[in-house]
């Protein structure tokens, strides 16, 4: 899996988040995606949870949230599009239950200049599975630096 991360096999599948109601772009999810370069296109449920049982799951939480934040910076300067979009990343459980998280979040947060309100944490179905908990003090944490987070 390390192989994966540093000769930049990984990739972000952006997918926009329209309302129904009116059909307005809110943002967008940033699902993760391995190309292997002699397997091709590995579903995410076939190497996720490879990463989750290490702590190569923490590193690549912040490779997707980085590259996500400073692509959805780029979208908020184009001129074309909505202002404050936000832009919805996968975490895992482990991820979130880390003792950096919260810092990270925040470095990436200052070095992309995306506002905290404009960053959805998803928590992947390793918080209900029986693996984990939720993280509710870590969740209360993220919540009032004004970031989303779903269970």
């Amino acid at each position: 899996m390390w192989r994966v991360l540093d000769e930049d096999q990984l990739v972000l599948h952006y997918q926009p988040l329209v309302s129904l109601a009116d059909g307005r772009l809110h943002g967008f999810k940033a699902p993760l995606r391995w190309n292997d370069p002699d397997q091709g296109p590995v579903p995410a449920a076939d190497f996720v949870p490879v990463a989750e049982d290490t702590e190569l799951i923490v590193q690549l939480g912040q490779w997707v949230m980085r590259k996500a934040l400073k692509q959805l910076q780029t979208w908020n300067e184009n001129a074309d599009l909505e202002a404050g979009l936000a832009m919805s990343v996968n975490v895992s459980a482990r991820q979130f239950g880390h003792p950096d998280m919260v810092d990270k979040v925040r470095e990436v947060l200052r070095e992309t200049g995306v506002p905290g309100s404009q960053l959805h944490l998803e928590i992947t179905e390793s918080v209900i599975d029986g693996r984990y908990r939720c993280y509710r003090p870590r969740a209360a944490a993220s919540a009032r630096r004004g970031w989303r987070t779903r269970c």
